[in-house]
């Protein structure tokens, strides 16, 4: 009986002796973790709906107050090639604050907002710590065109043939003057005319019809006249009568398209010295 409990006082005391294997030494090891999550994707001039939490943890697991953290926002690949994307680390800095330096607090956490800039693009923000034994942290970002603000569509007002057609051309952008890929809606206020779902406008019937272009809150209006199929020429801005002959044009196209400049009816022109040509379609 005295033997064992010898035998087990000296096991129990080298047991509390000596160092336990559960607790880690700290070795100046930092590991950064973006608890926030990854930035999502958002449209231009957006606040980070949730702010940007980096939090540090020792080797060991344990919250590190007082690190120092700089954090770095950098473009990568753009929508203009003039303009480069930028994700600003101020809510009130749009612009551009691409830098900035902050420091963990008692929860060992850095909290801040961020704000996308006006042009359309990619990149990363890059966090790191003041120490060679801490990892670089890299959360990347995407900014997306914005709401349609500048919309155009071609030609305004042109004239067609019953049964002729020509396809309406769209240029949208939004306020950082990057392509909105969201679709154009088209309707007319007569039966003279159709809009398919693509811009493709069919002349149905003798008319004038108002072509109503529509892309989120931004609105157009474009005219087509839809007219019975005559003889066209086209006279040349620098022709002379007797000098040069009309350029025969087809009115299953837009008025406008080619390089002539003043389509007249053929009846209009003088009796001698111009050539005409019917619509073959």
């Amino acid at each position: 009986m005295s033997r064992c409990f010898t035998i087990c006082a000296a096991v129990a005391i080298v047991a509390c002796g000596s160092p336990t294997s559960h607790t880690p030494v700290d070795d100046g090891s930092l590991t950064l973790t973006a608890v926030s999550g990854a930035i999502p994707d958002d449209t231009i001039d957006a606040t980070l709906a949730t702010p940007l939490t980096i939090e540090v943890r020792g080797a060991g697991g344990q919250l590190k107050p007082g690190v120092s953290l700089h954090f770095v926002s950098v473009a990568g690949q753009r929508v203009q090639q003039a303009f480069a994307p930028i994700f600003s680390l101020s809510p009130t800095l749009p612009g551009g604050l691409l830098t900035l330096d902050a420091v963990t607090d008692a929860q060992g956490r850095v909290v801040l907002q961020g704000t996308r800039g006006f042009f359309g693009g990619t990149g990363t923000i890059e966090v790191r710590a003041n120490s060679s034994k801490a990892n670089v942290l890299e959360l990347p970002w995407r900014i997306l065109a914005g709401q349609a603000a500048n919309f155009d569509g071609q030609p305004v007002d042109t004239a067609i043939r019953v049964g002729g057609g020509y396809l309406l051309r769209t240029v949208v952008k939004d306020r950082g003057g990057n392509p909105v890929s969201s679709p154009t809606l088209y309707s007319t206020d007569i039966p003279a005319a159709s809009v398919a779902a693509d811009g493709t406008v069919s002349g149905l019937s003798l008319g004038q019809a108002t072509i109503t272009m529509r892309n989120g809150s931004a609105e157009l209006t474009r005219w087509v006249s839809v007219v019975p199929v005559l003889t066209i020429a086209c006279i040349d801005d620098n022709g002379m009568p007797g000098a040069s002959k009309p350029v025969p044009v087809s009115t299953g196209a837009p008025m406008g398209t080619s390089s002539c400049s003043r389509p007249v009816p053929a009846s209009m022109l003088p009796a001698s010295g111009w050539a005409t040509q019917s619509p073959s379609s």
